[in-house]
């Protein structure tokens, strides 16, 4: 069973969830959110020219837009405040989303922000705005785009910003109260990434439990470093999927599991086997960035150890992020997924440069021959993970 005190932090992680959703979403899934107020009409009309009046949809999160005879012409979100907490150059940029009828994408519109003029000025030439116009919204939350060359920081602030919000008006309605439908805990597509994940993580349960010719040491290493290349190449480069603080977080605010089942099927294997089996399956096998790091240390010609009192206070240091994540979480506050994860960095043209640094740093590291640097030292989903661990019986 888990320790009292890996008891006592996964309860103080799930509270902070649970905070995060009361501070930043609606309470109630049937009424507006206290206190919430309707995207004025001036700023509607920046997507909706006729709009004479706005109305707050059922549920909060979307403005709807009335002309001035009381007809719909569409709905429009605002990423501020819910997405401050990721930065371009100068500080958050904040968009605005619209929405028609029909519950496609209409138009993205830049909104007061500290960028440089000159750095809008490419985005907006380069079209990027415009590549989520046409998308339903789940397609559009789940939409990569890459970053617009020599404005790459305010480029993937707005992607940030429009994914993350869009991720959260998934499924809501655009509608007033009396005719909202229900919309479930869960919002999940299933498609060719989902399955593919799937099977993977059945390899990595066969290859965990070590059936039939996995038994051979030989035959276990060889499939080992296949399934490490396919969660780099499947999850990381292909799909960009993994179990992150930022997912995580995303989920509680939003108050429904949303996305694709493949990356619900991996938060599941990641929290259930070290619940069940006393392992941690995903960081050891599944993890795209842990895998990467392992392929690259099997490269070198040296493995090298850390003196050991260095090597257990750096050890600390995930759960001390681990802390800090939960802190904001009870704070209110977003998380800066570059700033504290380096998982963005397989999508490298959208990541932010922190994210990027830091997958630099720790891929060195590993191919120096220090075993999985970013996991063993520094990665607090790797830490939650292993607080939530089954302590095995001692014998005797």
């Amino acid at each position: 069973m888990m320790s009292h005190r890996s008891a006592v932090l996964l309860l103080l992680f799930l509270a902070a969830l649970a905070l995060a959703h009361a501070v930043r979403h609606a309470p109630d899934s049937s009424a507006p959110v206290s206190g919430e107020a309707p995207l004025g009409a001036e700023m509607a009309a920046q997507v909706f020219p006729g709009t004479a009046a706005t109305r707050l949809a059922a549920g909060g999160g979307w403005t709807l837009c009335l002309d001035k005879d009381g007809n719909r012409l569409g709905a429009v979100a605002a990423s501020r405040p819910h997405m401050d907490g990721i930065l371009g150059h100068g500080g958050p940029v904040p968009v605005l989303i619209g929405a028609d009828l029909e519950g496609q994408i209409r138009r993205i519109v830049l909104l007061e922000n500290r960028e440089t003029p000159g750095f809008v000025r490419r985005v907006e030439r380069a079209g990027f705005l415009e590549k989520w116009s046409g998308l339903s919204v789940a397609q559009a939350a789940a939409l990569d785009v890459d970053a617009v060359s020599m404005a790459t920081m305010t480029s993937s602030a707005i992607a940030r910003s429009v994914k993350g919000r869009l991720a959260m008006l998934d499924g809501m309605p655009m509608e007033e109260a009396d005719g909202r439908p229900g919309s479930g805990v869960f919002a999940l597509s299933f498609g060719p990434l989902d399955a593919a994940i799937l099977v993977l993580v059945a390899a990595a349960v066969l290859l965990f439990l070590r059936v039939g010719v996995l038994k051979n040491p030989r035959v276990f290493r060889v499939a080992r470093a296949g399934m490490l290349a396919a969660s780099v190449v499947l999850l990381g480069v292909a799909g960009a999927t993994m179990v992150s603080m930022a997912l995580i977080e995303g989920w509680a605010v939003a108050g429904r599991i949303h996305g694709g089942a493949g990356v619900a099927l991996l938060v599941l294997a990641a929290v259930a086997f070290p619940l069940v089996a006393g392992r941690n399956l995903y960081c050891h096998t599944l993890c795209p960035f842990g895998a990467l790091q392992e392929l690259l240390g099997m490269l070198s010609p040296r493995k090298r150890h850390l003196p050991h009192p260095v090597s257990r206070r750096l050890r600390n240091v995930r759960y001390v992020l681990l802390v800090a994540v939960v802190l904001s979480l009870v704070a209110g506050r977003g998380l800066a997924p570059d700033w504290q994860e380096p998982f963005s960095a397989f999508r490298w043209a959208a990541a932010g440069w922190p994210a990027r640094i830091i997958a630099i740093l720790a891929l060195l590291a590993a191919v120096l021959g220090i075993h999985r640097p970013w996991c063993s030292y520094f990665c607090s989903t790797g830490a939650l993970l292993d607080a939530i661990r089954k302590t095995p019986k001692k014998k005797g």
